[in-house]
This record gives structure tokens, sequence and C-alpha cells, in this order.
């Protein structure tokens, strides 16, 4: 065969690759660029041979190869390649960004499913507000909120030195469960803390609140995910989601939503301290369950008049 005329197929191969470009995602000319530079060469090769001669074959192969006309079909692999491995590596990406999600929905099914649930069952007896209610007449005083507020820390840590401003009150509320035979304790520890006055820094005398409140558990092996290449991006969007799921758990869960409270704390930016944060939430919650049942108040009047009428 002449170098025109292979010249001349080169071509109308080239032209057939680049419609497979689009119709096979980058894949399917790859394969024929693949198949034209390193088959059709050595083949005609081949053809002129009259037995296989590995060592001459691989010579001459090599020799076919490297024809003066076969660098534009050389530029054009290079092209296909690099832009298949450019959008080969987006979808590695995403999927990587989609795992990621998986991970934070895992850790809220695990957190809803074998904490929660049980914290909030019943125990000797006793439903979650009556133990609250025991452990305010044991100790002579009365919690702010009949809430469990669950901190997530942006800095992705556990942060115990946010809990400095306050005091531990008593013994931790304990609730005892038995899962496949095995009896397992949760503690709820009870804080102390001063509630802020109109200036910053600035404290009422004698005035105090308490509340139970605790870091999200799973944020430790959010913390730890470094091991894993997450990003300290990547660990934040992930208990963002973790947040995200557990609260849509808690909004189709009533015998749980009226009782737990996630927060997200700021701790990098947000100078503010624990016991301000929570006495602020607090209030908020005091203002929207007021306004609820001023709500339904003025609705149930309004649906008395409707029916008078």
């Amino acid at each position: 065969m002449k170098g025109d005329e292979l010249v001349f197929w080169w071509a109308v191969l080239a032209v057939v690759s680049s419609l497979a470009w689009f119709i096979g995602e980058f894949c399917l000319p790859l394969v024929c660029s693949l198949l034209i530079i390193c088959l059709f060469g050595p083949y005609q090769y081949l053809q002129s041979q009259a037995y296989l001669d590995l060592p001459s074959f691989a010579e001459g192969a090599r020799a076919a190869i490297l024809q003066p006309y076969h660098a534009p079909l050389v530029t054009i692999l290079t092209a296909l390649l690099r832009h298949s491995w450019e959008a080969e590596q987006q979808r590695l990406l995403e999927d990587i960004g989609n795992s990621r999600s998986v991970v934070g929905d895992g850790l809220a099914i695990g957190y809803y499913v074998g904490y929660l649930k049980n914290l909030f069952s019943e125990c000797e007896g006793l439903d979650f507000v009556k133990r609250l209610r025991s452990f305010e007449q044991q100790h002579r005083m009365r919690l702010a909120s009949h809430k469990i507020y669950i901190l997530s820390f942006t800095s992705c840590t556990n942060n115990h030195s946010a809990f400095d401003v306050m005091d531990k009150v008593g013994e931790p509320l304990k609730m005892q469960y038995t899962r496949g035979g095995v009896t397992r304790t949760i503690n709820n520890t009870v804080y102390r803390g001063r509630i802020p006055g109109i200036y910053p820094g600035v404290y009422l005398d004698d005035d105090e609140f308490y509340v139970i409140c605790e870091t999200l558990s799973p944020i430790s092996t959010i913390s730890s995910m470094d091991c894993v290449g997450f990003s300290k991006d990547d660990k934040l969007r992930t208990l963002r989601r973790l947040t995200a799921k557990l609260n849509e758990f808690l909004q189709e869960d009533p015998s749980i939503r009226d009782y737990v409270r996630l927060m997200e704390i700021d701790d990098i930016n947000d100078r503010r301290p624990l016991n301000q944060l929570l006495w602020e939430q607090i209030e908020k919650d005091h203002r929207d369950i007021k306004n609820t049942l001023l709500a339904l108040q003025a609705a149930k009047k309004k649906h008395e008049m409707t029916e008078r009428k």
C-alpha cells in the first residue's frame, strides 16, 4: 500500500473516531484510535512476513508505528486521552462527593437508631419527661427546658473547653436499656450556666439556669477522617449533611422531635461563650412554643365562632 493511500485511510478512520467521540463519551474513540495506531501498521508489516519471528515483528511494528504520517493521529490520540482523563477525573470527584454524602447519612442513621431512639424509650416505667422531673425533685432545681441540646461544632471537634464556662450538676441523668441481651447505660449531664445580661460579658447576679447539653457524638468520627482523605471542607459538609438528615428524622418522629434541639455552633469565628448561646436558644424555643400555643388558641376560637354561625 502506498503512503498516500495509507494517509487517506488514516484520515477516514480518524473521522470515524471523531464521530464515535460524541457517541461513546470518549471511550469508543480511544479504543478505535489505539487499534488504528497499534494494530493497523503492524498488521501491514505482518502481511509481508512469511513466518512470525517475534523479535523482528516487534521491531517492524515499532517502525510502522513511528512513520511520519502517524504524527497527526498520535496528536489526536493524545488529545483524546487527556480529554477522557479529565472527564473521568470529574466523574470520580462527583462520586467521591456522593460517597461523602452517604457517610453523613450513615452517621445520622446510626446516631438516630442507636442513640436517640433508645434514649427516649421507657426506662423502669418512666418516659423521658418523667425522668427529668424526678431528677429535678432529687436536686431541688428546675431545668430551663425539657430538651436535650445537642451541639454541632463547625470546627468538627468535640471542643470540650467550650463547656468550661458552665458547671456540672450532681450525677449524670442515667438511662439503661437492653439490646441483644446486653444492658447499656446512657449518661446525660446537666449543666448550670449564668444568664447573660444586656452587655457582653456581664451576667445577672444570682441568676442561673440549668440545661442538658452534649456534643454530637459522631463528630469524633468526622474529626478523624483526615486519614481517609477528608479535607476541612469535606468534614464540614459531612457534618452538615449529618445534622440535616437528623433533623429530617426528628421532624418525622413526634415522640422525639419536641425534646431534641440540634445547635450548630461556629466555634471558630463566634467568640460568645457557650452559656450565652444556649440561653439565647432556650429563650427562642420558649417564644416559639408560646407563639404556637397562641396560634392554636386563635385557630380554635375561629373554629368555634364558625360553628356558631
